[in-house]
């Protein structure tokens, strides 16, 4: 099954989302991170999860094929941020999904759960996952290999973009991914607009007091030589949350899904079936 859907999030902003799988499966609902898109997850829409899982990919708002709203605060509410994922779990009539979140798409799914609470999905995974935004978090849970870049990815002149995206793509993944994958995610980046990059870090969330009041099952899976969120991310999860596990990825960057991508597949599948299993 391959099928693409425009779908209605917070004010009113119209989502791309691409899913592929099997439709009677699991249902699995990917988010990407910071100037990103749903391509990011072509290694498992071509991979066996399709076999067994209904795999439901997201282009945020501002990101890919979604609408791209020009106002700041279209991109600093984390309720719009919970909207659209609620959206997309109402159109597509998903049932007890699990949502995945990478990078920046770690603060959309707490967003989510913040807003709309746990009792109707079956797990959360995150992925190198961004979990605050502060000035505390910035050199402790947020990197160099994102503050690096962070400036020439939001300038206004397009050649400073590109030349940064270029460098932050090659930053985040420490093993080598396969080229045409690696080329189409870096096209997909400079689709995004500077101002969205911008307004996306502009918030200030904490999630501490979130993180330790979740009950579902959690899977954090980090990349150990991560420099974009660092492993300590994983390390206060795991402290806050009791129901969270975490997978390591040794000498694995920002990409673990890229990097090793069939022990991420199968890390993966195994969690989502138990999820499953637990939550009927």
């Amino acid at each position: 099954m391959s099928k693409t859907h425009t779908i209605e999030g917070g004010n009113q902003v119209k989502l791309h989302v691409h899913e592929a799988g099997n439709a009677d499966g699991p249902a699995i609902v990917f988010i990407h991170g910071w100037s990103g898109s749903q391509a990011f997850w072509n290694l498992q829409k071509q991979s066996p999860l399709t076999d067994e899982f209904r795999l439901v990919c997201l282009d945020l708002r501002g990101h890919g094929m979604s609408e791209k709203p020009a106002a700041q605060e279209q991109y600093t509410d984390g309720k719009l941020w919970a909207e659209d994922v609620h959206a997309v779990i109402q159109a597509l009539q998903l049932d007890k999904p699990v949502l995945l979140g990478w990078s920046y798409g770690g603060l959309v799914v707490l967003d989510y759960v913040r807003h709309y609470g746990q009792e109707g999905l079956s797990g959360l995974a995150l992925v190198g996952p961004a979990i605050e935004l502060s000035p505390d978090a910035f050199g402790a849970l947020i990197g160099p290999g994102f503050l690096n870049h962070a400036e020439g990815a939001t300038v206004d002149n397009l050649q400073s973009n590109i030349d940064t995206l270029r460098s932050f793509a090659h930053t985040m993944a420490v093993k080598s991914v396969d080229r045409a994958y690696f080329e189409e995610a870096i096209c997909w980046s400079v689709l995004v607009p500077h101002t969205v990059r911008g307004s996306l870090v502009a918030r200030e969330v904490r999630n501490d007091d979130l993180l330790g009041e979740i009950k579902l099952p959690v899977l954090v899976m980090q990349g150990q030589a991560d420099t974009c969120a660092m492993p300590a991310v994983a390390e206060r999860i795991d402290a806050l949350c009791s129901s969270a596990k975490v997978a390591w990825y040794p000498g694995v960057g920002h990409m673990p899904f890229a990097e090793e991508p069939e022990r991420f597949n199968a890390d993966l599948a195994a969690f989502v079936r138990a999820a499953a299993a637990q939550s009927s």
